[in-house]
């Protein structure tokens, strides 16, 4: 797979085809804020007296309202799941399929035995190039890695076309978004990479807007898919409160 490839599943932050929306409503965005990851956790924000929305930053007294459906197509970050496998000889080395690696997003996991892999001790991950070096001592270990990448303008255009056409710009015009809210059924790219994930599990948000299982977050949502090699989604029901 090229540089610029991405699986059909991955061409949104949202899978509009599995997902199911209660309610839609479009919602102020909250003044000096902007919405650039489809399906990012939004939660109320006062502005001067009226409702407004913007991405989460991981509080514990936030108010999560909903996923942003965006109009826009400004995708700066995605996440990915791929099976390697490390070489039998030296040099162990392997390509991921996608370079730019956001910083400690990596979870490495060997799958013959489920053991986390630690950066630094059992390899480094070159970020820039996406290039991981591996312990001699895995040689012929498979390993399942799943990480966030930065997406390039060239796969923007690939994926896209290059920009949309002024009619479909409205939300970035009048600084509204789209919000799913009520009970959804949602699978979307934005969660933390770095943690494992099982199905039933409590979800929070997480800075950036995105899900975890970890940190000081609000509880919001419960996992129904957990990311897999070709389809890194993640599965998420959730209740507006």
């Amino acid at each position: 797979m090229g540089p610029t490839d991405l699986s059909p599943v991955q061409n949104s932050g949202i899978d509009l085809s599995r997902s199911a929306m209660q309610v839609m409503r479009e919602k102020d965005v909250a003044p000096g804020q902007s919405i650039t990851r489809e399906g990012c956790i939004l939660v109320r924000v006062n502005n001067a007296g009226y409702e407004a929305v913007q991405p989460s930053a991981g509080g514990g007294s936030e108010q999560p309202i909903g996923i942003a459906v965006t109009d826009d197509t400004d995708l700066t970050i995605k996440a990915n799941v791929e099976a390697v496998t490390v070489p039998a000889a030296s040099p162990f080395t392997v390509a991921l399929k996608f370079s730019n690696i956001v910083s400690s997003s990596d979870n490495f996991v060997r799958t013959d035995t489920s053991a986390h892999l630690v950066n630094g001790v059992d390899y480094t991950l070159d970020l820039v190039g996406g290039v991981i070096t591996f312990n001699s001592a895995l040689a012929s270990v498979p390993v399942n890695c799943q990480y966030a990448f930065n997406v390039t303008l060239q796969q923007i255009q690939t994926l896209f076309g290059g920009q949309r056409s002024i009619n479909n710009q409205a939300q970035a015009q009048f600084s509204t978004v789209s919000v799913a809210m009520g009970l959804c059924e949602v699978y979307v790219l934005t969660y933390d990479t770095s943690v494992t994930y099982t199905v039933g599990q409590q979800l929070k948000t997480a800075a950036g807007g995105i899900w975890s299982n970890t940190g000081g977050g609000v509880n919001f949502g419960k996992c129904i898919k957990i990311p897999v090699v070709g389809d890194p989604y993640l599965g998420v029901e959730f209740v507006t409160p």
